[in-house]
């Protein structure tokens, strides 16, 4: 059965040393994790799912009140630190953004 990797989040703003919500030592991993993607065998993999953590405006939800405003959509904050372009053309790509814990809403 084929796999979807999903990977959480992955975002300059999280993964940058200086980045709105830095979590230290993420930037160490995105080497790695653009490698791991670069080799991912399509005939195993039937898409990638990057998910982005979304906000518009800072006073858009009421869980974000304890962190500075961070992954505003279309800055360089938001965009992923991991490379897309990275896995193989053959696999389909999904993008989720998301700009509440509940993505539902």
């Amino acid at each position: 059965m084929p796999k979807i990797l999903y990977i959480v989040d992955a975002q300059n703003d999280f993964m940058l040393s200086d980045g709105k919500l830095s979590v230290p030592g993420a930037d160490k991993i995105i080497g790695p994790m653009n490698e791991f993607i670069s080799k991912l065998n399509p005939s195993e993999y039937a898409g990638v799912v990057f998910s982005r953590d979304t906000h518009r405006t800072e006073e858009e939800a009421a869980e974000g009140q304890g962190f500075p405003p961070h992954c505003m959509e279309g800055t360089t904050g938001w965009e992923l630190a991991v490379d897309s372009d990275e896995v193989p053309s053959r696999i389909p790509i999904y993008f989720i953004n998301k700009n509440y814990f509940d993505v539902w809403k």
